[in-house]
């Protein structure tokens, strides 16, 4: 158990500086940031995957080592537990295994532990890149949002601008209709 949560502290703290889009100095999230976050976003995914590709191929090498010792273990069991007995008697599969471990408790205990931890690191991954992924998409939607909340700035900057700043300087090019004054000595 204590390797396990060692695996996980470590896992967790290899990828959290990659998730950090927070400024402390500022309190704020900045574009830089994000898109910082969106730049290494594909080599974590890439590192994650293989991290979890490589911890399946464990489990599953433990698994047949597992089941490949409690089927010896089995046939042996039931090889002594039916040893006298005559042919008609019939012993259940869930007593033989029953047997295996009770014979067989510190060694089955190791075994079990082991591939139960495999199982662990795995589901453990399994979920870090489910979670990776949504965290992928938040800070997809914080970009589009920043970029848009850019271009409305620079847009109300430019009206201001053109309304505020410009004076007599500014001019429209569209035709404005005038009418003729007339006077009554016209």
């Amino acid at each position: 158990m204590e390797s396990y949560i060692q695996y996980v502290q470590e896992t967790v703290e290899k990828f959290k500086k990659y998730a950090n889009a927070v400024d402390y100095e500022r309190n704020a999230v900045t574009p830089s940031l994000v898109m910082q976050f969106m730049a290494n976003f594909g080599n974590v995914v890439i590192m994650l995957n293989a991290e979890y590709q490589r911890k399946k191929i464990d489990h599953s090498h433990e698994k047949i080592e597992f089941d490949q010792w409690f089927s010896e273990r089995l046939i042996e069991t039931k090889a002594v537990l039916t040893k006298d007995a005559p042919k008609s008697f019939k012993i259940a599969v869930s007593e033989i295994e029953a047997q295996v471990m009770v014979d067989n408790r510190e060694e089955y205990l190791e075994r079990k532990k082991r591939l139960t931890t495999k199982e662990h690191e795995v589901s453990f991954l399994k979920s870090l890149l489910d979670q990776w992924q949504m965290v992928g998409q938040m800070y997809q939607a914080m970009a589009n949002n920043m970029r848009q909340e850019m271009k409305t700035f620079l847009f109300e900057k430019s009206v201001e601008k053109s309304f505020t700043g410009l004076g007599n300087e500014y001019q429209s090019e569209v035709p404005v209709a005038r009418r003729k004054v007339v006077t009554e000595n016209q």
